[in-house]
Parts: C-alpha cells; sequence; structure tokens
C-alpha cells in the first residue's frame, strides 16, 4: 500500500435490505430535505450539473452525479448505476520510458542509454470526502546498443538497444456520491469506487546485427528495453445515503481500485548469436528504469545489457517494471433519517383554540403520495380571505397557525370562517369562530 496515503477505514452504518426509520424529526440534519419537486422522470444516462430534486425516479443508465445532491421526495428507483467521475483527485501520467543505446554514424560515437522520466504524483481532490488520484508508474530503463568491434565495423555492426515501456498512468480518486431519498429501491450499483492504474507498457527487444566485418562474419545483439512501472489506483471515495424505506438489492460500495501491472522485459535476440568473440568486441548497459511519483509503487525495469558472441549476458533481456498498488478503501455511510409516522391519507382536523381570538392552529396530514396541497381561509360569504399554504409537502402532520389576518395584512373583523385543505384527490372544508 502506498506509504503517503490517507488510508480510510470502511464505515457502514447501515446497509439493509428492508428498512423503515420512524421516530423525531432532526431538523438540524440537511439530509431530512428529500427536496419539494413534483416533477417525476425515467432517464438512462444522464450528468447532474447541480442538485436536482424529483418527486419520483428511475435510473435505467448510468448517472454521474459530479458530486452533486440527488433529491428523491418520493421513490428513487435504480436500475442501472449512480456514481460520481468528477470529483475524485486525479492521477499522476506515466513516466516515459528511456531510449535504448545506439550508434551514431558521425565518426561512430555510442550514445548511452537516456532519460527516462518518473511518473507523476497523484492529485488530491479539492473535495475533501472524494479519493486521492493514484500515483504514474515510472518509465522504463533504455536497453544497451552493441557493436562487434568499435574500431573497424561500427558503421556495419552497431544495433541500438530496445526502448524501455512508458509508465502506466494513476487512476483517478472515487468521487463523493450523496442521494436522499424517501423510498430507496436499489436494484443496481450505487458507488465512489477509485480508478483502476493503468498497465505499464512492455519494453520494446534490442535489435540485432549479422554482417561482414574484415572478410569475417560476425553478429550482435542490443539490450531489450525494461517495462514501465504499473500506476498506482486511486483511492475510494465517499457514499453518503439518507433513506426513510430502502430496498436494497443490488450494489453499494467505495472500493479503492486495483493497481496497474508492470510492463514486461522487452527482451534481447542474443540467442541467436553463434560467432565467435572478435578482438575489440565492447559491451554496454542499459539505464536503470525510473522511480514513479512521490509515493508511487509502480517502477520501471533496468534496461539490458548488449551481447557480442556466443551467449546471452545476465542482464540481457532487461527487467519487468513493478506493480502499483491498490487504492484505499473509502467510506460508506447508509442510514435512515428519523421522521414522524407517515401518514397514510389526507386529513384535516380541527382547529384549536375554537373559538379563538386572535390566534389558532390548524393540523392536517400529507400522506406518502402526497401531492400539491392547498389550504384557504373563507368568510361566511365564501370570500377567501387568506391563503395559508400552496406548496408540494413531504409526508408528514403538518401545522400551520392563523393570526387573523388576510392577505393583505389587515385583521379581519369577529365572526364565523371555513377553512378548506385541497390536494389531488381531497377535499374537506371545517368551520372555526373568531371572537374578539
Amino acid at each position: 500500500m502506498k506509504a503517503t496515503r490517507n488510508v480510510r477505514e470502511l464505515l457502514v452504518i447501515a446497509v439493509l435490505a428492508l428498512a423503515l426509520c420512524a421516530g423525531i424529526v432532526q431538523a438540524q440534519d440537511p439530509f431530512y430535505c428529500y427536496g419539494h419537486s413534483d416533477v417525476s422522470a425515467i432517464l438512462n444516462d444522464h450528468e447532474m450539473n447541480g442538485d436536482e430534486e424529483y418527486y419520483n425516479f428511475t435510473v435505467n443508465g448510468t448517472l454521474n452525479t459530479n458530486g452533486h445532491t440527488l433529491r428523491v421526495r418520493g421513490t428513487l428507483t435504480n436500475n442501472g448505476r449512480i456514481t460520481d467521475l468528477s470529483s475524485g483527485g486525479l492521477g499522476g501520467a506515466g513516466g516515459v520510458g528511456a531510449t535504448g543505446g545506439h550508434i551514431r554514424t558521425t565518426f561512430g560515437v555510442y550514445i548511452e542509454p537516456c532519460c527516462c522520466t518518473p511518473g507523476g504524483s497523484g492529485l488530491l481532490s479539492p473535495n475533501p470526502f472524494a479519493g486521492s488520484g493514484g500515483s504514474g508508474g515510472g518509465g522504463g530503463g533504455g536497453g544497451g546498443g552493441a557493436e562487434h568491434e568499435r574500431v573497424l565495423c561500427w558503421l556495419e555492426g552497431g544495433v541500438p538497444g530496445g526502448d524501455g515501456g512508458d509508465g502506466g498512468a494513476g487512476g483517478r480518486g472515487g468521487g463523493h456520491v450523496r442521494i436522499c431519498a424517501f423510498h430507496l429501491d436499489n436494484r443496481g450499483v450505487i458507488e465512489a469506487d477509485g480508478g483502476n492504474g493503468g498497465n505499464g507498457q512492455r519494453g520494446s527487444q534490442g535489435d540485432y546485427n549479422d554482417y561482414y566485418c574484415q572478410f569475417v562474419e560476425r553478429d550482435a545483439a542490443g539490450g531489450g528495453g525494461g517495462g514501465g512501472g504499473g500506476g498506482d489506483a486511486g483511492d475510494g471515495g465517499t457514499v453518503v445515503i439518507r433513506f426513510v424505506v430502502m430496498i436494497d438489492e443490488g450494489e453499494i460500495h467505495s472500493n479503492g481500485g486495483h493497481g496497474g501491472a508492470g510492463g514486461a522485459a522487452g527482451g534481447s535476440r542474443c540467442d541467436e548469436l553463434v560467432h565467435p568473440y572478435g578482438g575489440l568486441q565492447v559491451y554496454h548497459y542499459g539505464s536503470p528504469g525510473c522511480a514513479p511519483g512521490e509515493g508511487g509503487s509502480g517502477h520501471g525495469g533496468y534496461g539490458g545489457e548488449s551481447d557480442v558472441g556466443v551467449m546471452c549476458g545476465p542482464t540481457s533481456h532487461g527487467e519487468a517494471g513493478s506493480a502499483g498498488a491498490d487504492g484505499a478503501l473509502g467510506v460508506v455511510d447508509v442510514g435512515c433519517t428519523p421522521v414522524p409516522e407517515v401518514p397514510q391519507a389526507f386529513a384535516l382536523r380541527q382547529n384549536a383554540p375554537n373559538p379563538f381570538n386572535p390566534v389558532t392552529t390548524i393540523e392536517y396530514e400529507v400522506p406518502f403520495a402526497g401531492g400539491r396541497v392547498l389550504l384557504e381561509v373563507f368568510n361566511a360569504a365564501g370570500r377567501r380571505v387568506r391563503t395559508l399554504v400552496d406548496c408540494v409537502q413531504n409526508p408528514s402532520v403538518q401545522s400551520v397557525t392563523w393570526r387573523g389576518l388576510d392577505d393583505d395584512g389587515q385583521r379581519v373583523p369577529s365572526g364565523v370562517y371555513f377553512y378548506r385543505l385541497s390536494a389531488p384527490g381531497y377535499e374537506n372544508t371545517k368551520r372555526m369562530l373568531l371572537l374578539k
């Protein structure tokens, strides 16, 4: 595991096959608010550009929350995948493999294997609840070039070593998924998993040359390039879900990704060498693989040694890159939100006190499948004097105070008044008496 990562412990408050929560409303809990929308939708693939609210909402494809909150006042049915693909920290870039050693034909100058680069460091997310990105793997070392006779035959006999493989990119950190649904029916996947690290690339094979020099057949083989290091995986993010009723037949998780595999060594064609040593043969060794970014685990492999003669040297084929580390486990926080007992139907209660002067309270019940609620006050002549409620409300027992004022803020005279509750499929009127 990565020593510099903040390893998160898995926190599971509740993951229930069927859960129902009842109790006292905690007004300070921001997740109590399930929104007030009366709009329902069925969507396949969708990206959120801000917090969204629905009455009933069905996900059949991939919903990318982009770190925003999804609020559903009725039923959220997930048949697909709910995730956050943008809040996690970016993974570091993979390092570049070194160029194998080779002969430059001008004056026969030998160029050493050169310049592999380390992988970039993974980035922390600006969102403290999202996962960190993984570091990129280091580039592989270049293989050594070969030449059989430097003095006499460098134009014909020089062969390049293999190039080192590039390191794999680091995986993206998991995001921050926030869902508040009165009734959650999860049959798909809700996740904030970290991304997998990229695999290191294989080094390229060292070249081989069979040629004549001074009327004698000769040969040479370049060393294989080292494999690139695997990228580290991204850490898991955070999934937070609040609900009153939940049926969970799917998956909810925030796992770290898997580290990328190290690239294979490029290999050498040294097993094809069949001719005896010449008098001026030269050996060149490949450059080492580069270390990846800070905190990274995937290192590039060493480049191979060049060969002339009749057998392969101990490092001819180069080395494979090492694998990247797996990401740390994220946080899953799934819990029910205490709410009052949910009414089974609309109901209008008698105001209290009654008679009153000048303040009275009207209570009414809104069921689960409620809708827009309208509560109005009328005088004895049937003229509306005050609208107390006109909005979509969460299922609960609601309470409204009337202070004997009309819609213009003026006090109404004593007398008999009527208050009417109207909602989809329901209407009821009751009488009250204002005395002064």
